[in-house]
């Protein structure tokens, strides 16, 4: 209900009122003058009563438009406080998984760290193991072969290159014929391991098989029976040493393919000579270049290969 107050003092408030305000006052003011004129007076207090009831709708269609204006913009306070929440929410997600990432990154480094040290302690203990044993041979074969090396290996100064030659051509044909009958077959079968594994190695590169070769096989045999992992330098062959004397081929020619890893997975060109790292065995593996190879074990393991990979200045394309 709208309460309309006249002053007493006849002061006039109308610049304060709304139209339909003053109208109203208007009319109250001049009620007791028209008390006479019932028709016309019930006519005008229609009238404002109609325009009371519309200034009320007026008013309430106000209030209705601020309450609206009001949800609005605390609908869109809410909206934008939910949005910064997301945006927090998601980069707590991107830093987490920026953490978990470089966490495992770095739990590859030291687990490929620990297997390189495990690598190279086994290395060192094949080293010192075969050494050992050729000590012990050394002391066996009494002092007048006290040097611990094969005559071959280590001739005098004074005897010419001829006799030498000789020499180790009758120690090898000993050496044949005290095999057992069996032990060319053991050789041929271990050769030909090593050739299948170095085949499936060269098909996921995209390289071309070998071919296996008793030649180079016999050529490996003769530098798998020295003690020393040093390259014997044949001229035209390709040589791979490792320590181990296991008649399973796997190990070694798994050490020599996995130098792979000092090689990113994007690169598709590279020289064996190009990284920290001397990566010959991996490209030696896979090299176009070799056709075919023969491989031994002694007192260590050997693979001969011809013609040979590395070639200096060359590179080698990874992806075939």
């Amino acid at each position: 209900m709208t309460v309309i107050v006249v002053p007493a003092n006849g002061v006039s408030i109308q610049p304060l009122l709304s139209p339909e305000t003053q109208f109203i006052v208007l009319m109250k003011r001049q009620a007791p003058q028209r008390v006479g004129c019932t028709k016309k007076y019930q006519a005008d207090k229609k009238l404002v009563r109609e325009a009371a009831r519309a200034a009320k709708l007026k008013f309430l269609d106000q209030l209705a438009e601020k309450e609206r204006i009001r949800e609005q913009e605390k609908k869109r306070r809410m909206e934008r406080k939910m949005e910064r929440e997301e945006q927090a929410r998601k980069e707590e997600e991107r830093k987490e998984e920026e953490r978990k990432e470089e966490e495992r990154k770095e739990e590859e480094r030291k687990e490929a760290e620990r297997k390189e040290k495990e690598r190279k302690e086994h290395e060192k203990k094949a080293i010192e193991q075969k050494r050992e044993e050729e000590r012990n041979n050394a002391e066996r074969r009494g002092p007048g072969k006290s040097s611990g090396k094969r005559k071959h290996l280590d001739p005098q100064p004074s005897e010419p290159a001829w006799k030498i030659a000789k020499q180790e051509q009758h120690s090898e044909q000993q050496h044949n014929e005290q095999q057992p009958k069996g032990a060319f077959a053991s050789d041929i079968g271990f050769s030909l391991q090593c050739l299948q594994l170095h085949n499936q190695y060269r098909a996921k590169h995209g390289k071309a098989p070998l071919r296996h070769s008793v030649r180079l096989m016999e050529s490996a045999k003769k530098i798998a029976g020295t003690p020393d992992m040093v390259h014997s330098k044949i001229p035209g062959n390709g040589e791979s040493l490792w320590p181990g004397t296991s008649q399973d081929c796997t190990a070694a020619v798994h050490a020599f393919y996995d130098e792979v890893r000092y090689f990113g997975p994007e690169t598709k060109v590279v020289d064996y000579l190009a990284v920290n790292k001397f990566a010959g065995h991996f490209t030696q593996v896979i090299s176009p270049r070799s056709k075919e190879m023969g491989c031994a074990v002694g007192a260590k393991t050997v693979c001969h290969y011809s013609p040979p990979g590395n070639m200096m200045g060359e590179t080698l394309n990874l992806q075939g």
